[in-house]
């Protein structure tokens, strides 16, 4: 713990004569905990699985200058609520991981999606009027969602770029999902529309459509 409080402490550096470690830009996670005329300022690494790593107690602009003279004391060091900060942190790390897990999932299933696509024309690159099974644009919806979802500012090319497909013809995909009620018309909210429940009926009774 580093106390930054009245005057000068003890010397904790690296001893003299030795030149001192270079100082690395470092991840994990820091908070920073008002305590009235004090802040601590917390870091844990990023695999920490405990309390933080580093706790820097230092005085808060602010805070009543002739506290601050007294320095740091024994009730200053107990007001810091070290385990709840902890609990918060480890919470942000459980979160962090399930969506990490969560996106890798839903990476997986729209890669299997543009798969579907990309079989689908090279077995029947130009149906003529006999045009596109239902299913292939329910695929098209579902993929242009998630592009949505993700913020991508052309989720028609992103689809394009995945299927290996021109951009008018992967935009003619799109306009026909929407018009089969695969997607909702865009509004303020969604100027893109959203996958509607049809769409996800359909692709989850034709199982896997990576397949």
């Amino acid at each position: 713990m580093t106390d930054r409080g009245a005057g000068p402490g003890p010397h904790t550096g690296p001893p003299e004569g030795r030149d001192a470690p270079a100082t690395e830009p470092r991840g994990g996670i820091r908070r920073t905990l008002d305590l009235g005329d004090w802040r601590a300022l917390m870091w844990w690494p990023a695999d920490a699985g405990g309390g933080p790593a580093e706790i820097t107690i230092e005085a808060n602009p602010g805070g009543d200058p002739g506290r601050i003279s007294r320095g740091i004391n024994s009730t200053v060091l107990r007001s810091v609520p070290l385990a709840q900060a902890t609990e918060e942190v480890r919470r942000l790390q459980r979160s962090a991981q399930e969506s990490e897990e969560g996106f890798s999932d839903s990476r997986k299933a729209v890669e299997e999606l543009t798969a579907f696509i990309r079989d689908v024309l090279g077995s029947d690159p130009r149906p003529g009027r006999r045009g596109r099974s239902d299913r292939f644009f329910a695929t098209v919806a579902a993929v242009h969602s998630w592009y949505v979802d993700l913020q991508y500012p052309n989720p028609v090319q992103q689809i394009a770029t995945a299927c290996g497909s021109g951009w008018t013809a992967t935009a003619n995909w799109v306009r026909t999902a929407r018009e089969k009620g695969f997607l909702t018309e865009a509004d303020r909210e969604h100027p893109h529309g959203t996958l509607t429940d049809e769409a996800r009926s359909l692709l989850a009774s034709a199982g896997d459509p990576g397949r």
